[in-house]
């Protein structure tokens, strides 16, 4: 398989983010590209937890964060969308089925753990969030849309049903560029730039 580079150096520092950006990740990539197209983006800063209201999310608890991305600074934001979508990973998305970090850690804090109850490796974690037509397999529909509350999707590699078994770089950005393209021209009527009116790629 074709790896996602372009004039790698081969210093082995992938896993820890690529120093001279040959790793077409979406640092590189995607991230421009929405800046180019007038998205805003948000740093320094952590999503606490979702205010719902109904079956809709009202709004995004978030603290900004010092220079280092790490200590709260006390000051804290209320982002509004008609949209939301996680794309936090297979570890950070399912964590926000809990209303805060708190209740997610109560509930992990709460897992049975002793010796050998589960064998767990992986480079490249996956699932959490799965994807399904039927709701007994999956929290989320085939479009990436989240069950149980209308305004938000999950845009991520916890979509897939398990461990895919080879680097899933690709593969998630081909999902989510597709779920992401299918979901902006719902809310806006209008094909993704790139994208035609069915939401595959343009030739």
């Amino acid at each position: 398989m074709r790896r996602n580079v372009n004039g790698c150096w081969n210093l082995g520092y992938c896993g820890m983010g690529c120093p001279t950006n040959a790793k077409q990740s979406m640092l590189v990539t995607t991230i421009p590209a929405a800046l180019r197209l007038g998205a805003c983006l948000l740093t320094h800063a952590r999503a606490e937890r979702f205010v719902l209201r109904g079956e809709r999310i009202a709004s995004l608890q978030v603290t900004a964060l010092d220079a280092a991305g790490q200590a709260a600074t006390g000051i804290e934001l209320t982002l509004l969308a008609k949209h939301f979508v996680l794309a936090g990973g297979a570890i950070n998305s399912p964590a926000r089925h809990y209303t805060s970090w708190a209740q997610a850690r109560q509930a992990i804090d709460a897992l049975p753990y002793q010796a050998l109850l589960a064998r767990v490796v992986s480079a490249h974690v996956m699932k959490g969030c799965a994807m399904s037509d039927d709701a007994r397999l999956g929290v989320c529909d085939a479009l990436g849309r989240y069950r149980g509350l209308a305004n938000l999707s999950v845009h991520d590699g916890s979509l897939f049903p398990t461990a895919i078994g080879a680097n899933p770089q690709l593969s998630i950005y081909a999902l989510a560029a597709r779920l992401a393209s299918s979901l902006a021209r719902e809310l806006t009527g209008k094909a993704s730039p790139g994208f035609g009116a069915d939401g595959d790629a343009a030739p």
